[in-house]
């Protein structure tokens, strides 16, 4: 395992990641974080690649801005789709930029 096997973000109850100004972004993945992957389902062969994200609450405001980015260049140590589900997600919420 490697440094990044080891890192869990939990934004949990009253915790989130704000983004603001313009053409910026909230959190970035270019790791897998699963240490103690899960599969959506036994046997479905879907290891979730940030399995060690939990609750995840993030706040998009401003102009041009991206609440959760994959980096395209993304490691190849996991390269399946990433699951956001009950497991993962808090709350993403979205401001109309006026």
């Amino acid at each position: 395992m490697t440094y990044y096997d080891y890192v869990k973000v939990n934004s949990g109850t009253g915790k989130k990641i704000t983004v603001n100004g313009e053409e910026n972004v909230g959190m970035a993945i270019g790791k897998s974080l699963s240490a103690a992957a899960r599969e959506s389902t036994p046997g479905a062969k879907d290891t979730n690649p940030i399995a060690n994200i939990s609750g995840l609450n993030i706040e998009v405001a401003g102009k041009k801005n991206i609440g959760l980015l994959r980096y395209k260049d993304y490691s190849e140590n996991n390269p399946n789709d990433m699951i956001l589900d009950a497991n993962t997600m808090g709350t993403f919420t979205f401001w109309k930029w006026s």
